[in-house]
């Protein structure tokens, strides 16, 4: 137990949390639905200047062009990961999007400026296996994690 609350404290010394940042889930959640309905300029336009070129654009076709037909479910936070480096705080979100018979992955990576806004640094979609979304239960689920002690 001491181990957990050491590194919990090393983490809030850092600015690191324990929690995913709602506000990092709302914009990768507004990035998917702005992907799925095709509104590539507003998507392009939180991207980092470097990206903002035909390439991207293409790309963001080629995203969209595997998502299945229909209406997906609410998105289900199943990653997360809040990482401060030598290159700067950077927030991933993945999010589970279930259509029927087909599931989607969608991540979304944040820089922090140093104001603590945070900035998309990129985006991406694949599907997912019903083995992988199996696999998310744990993260979704009521119960928490097993703790291990070592």
């Amino acid at each position: 137990m001491g181990a957990v609350t050491l590194a919990a404290a090393s983490l809030s010394s850092c600015g690191l949390s324990l929690k995913p940042d709602p506000i990092a889930f709302d914009q990768a959640q507004k990035a998917y639905v702005e992907l799925v309905s095709g509104q590539d300029d507003q998507l392009m336009s939180q991207l980092p200047k470097e990206v903002q070129n035909p390439t991207t654009r293409r790309t963001m076709a080629a995203m969209r062009a595997i998502l299945p037909p229909g209406q997906a479910t609410p998105a289900k936070l199943v990653g997360w990961n809040d990482t401060v480096g030598t290159s700067g705080h950077v927030e991933t979100v993945v999010m589970l999007y279930d259509y029927p018979g087909e599931h989607i992955l969608a991540q979304a990576q944040f820089t922090k400026t140093a104001a603590g806004a945070l900035a998309l640094a990129n985006f991406n979609v694949r599907g997912a296996t019903d083995t992988e979304t199996r696999a998310t239960v744990f993260l979704t689920g009521d119960k928490a994690p097993p703790v291990v002690d070592r």
